[in-house]
């Protein structure tokens, strides 16, 4: 006769359980067994239904200048697909001389910080779904497509704490933005290791970013998550539910909600297009 495993959330887990008990968290969607000392947890895929869709002309999220992203050390991560591979601004907190931003180039991830650097000279090809990220020790700068380094680069650059952080668009009006799809944005206040990297890139469905999985083990250094349309309290311009075609009105921080949610401006959209390798 089949067992049917307990449910639980994560905030009412057993505080007496015994080695070998083993629950389904209804909240976060992953299984967790008691090891003797602490809960593991198994997490699941969680539903990837919409993405963000930017025209390249004055569409962005704008997460606003929240303290919170001003960062000494950090790791950009998201989920591109570019319409074409001219310049395509992904994330940016900079003003002319100072900040940062991560941009697809001519098929090159580019970083700027106080000076521009390329992170990985080829590979973001248009009509494609790719995983891109940046990681920044504080003295170095390193890049990721689809979940493989690039090489590191010594850099320093003096961070913004006044400047707004935006997911498509660059410091100069309407120039460089991004014409395109991107979903599932997550920054981290510290250099990921290229394992945990690996990680997201191998769970494109994807895995839950607030919650360690695996060679993932960083969910307490995450700062702002945004997952376009698929993220508790997400809305559309008229602060209904997200769908297909709406108008993005906030993208929450699941990180933090509440601190430096996105606003869609410029007529930003979801896409039930979403990420697939």
């Amino acid at each position: 006769m089949p067992t049917t495993i307990p449910t639980t959330t994560s905030s009412t887990r057993p505080s007496s359980p015994s080695t070998g008990d083993a629950f389904f968290e209804t909240d976060t969607r992953n299984y967790i067994i008691y090891d003797g000392s602490s809960f593991i947890t198994y997490q699941g895929s969680i539903p990837n239904t919409l993405s963000a869709s930017l025209d390249g002309t004055d569409d962005h999220i704008d997460c606003g200048t929240n303290s919170g992203l001003d960062l000494s050390a950090f790791t950009y991560s998201c989920w591109v697909k570019v319409d074409d591979t001219g310049y395509n601004t992904v994330i940016q907190r900079r003003t002319a001389a100072n900040g940062t931003q991560f941009s697809i180039n001519s098929e090159a991830l580019s970083y700027y910080g106080g000076g521009s650097v390329t992170l990985i000279s080829s590979g973001v090809t248009a009509n494609t779904w790719h995983h891109v990220a940046v990681t920044h020790t504080g003295s170095q700068v390193k890049g990721y497509l689809n979940g493989v380094g690039g090489n590191a680069v010594n850099n320093s650059y003096t961070s913004i704490s006044s400047a707004n952080f935006y997911i498509g668009k660059h410091f100069s009006g309407n120039q460089f933005s991004f014409n395109g799809l991107i979903d599932e944005v997550g920054v981290w206040n510290e250099a990921l290791s290229g394992n945990e990297i690996m990680k997201i890139f191998n769970d494109y469905t994807p895995t839950d970013l607030t919650v360690n999985s695996g060679s993932y083990t960083s969910q307490a250094n995450l700062v702002g998550y945004w997952r376009m349309g698929d993220g508790t309290g997400d809305t559309d311009d008229g602060s209904g539910s997200p769908a297909n075609g709406d108008t993005i009105g906030t993208v929450k921080n699941l990180a933090n909600p509440g601190t430096h949610d996105g606003t869609g401006s410029g007529g930003a959209t979801y896409s039930s297009t979403t990420p697939s390798l």
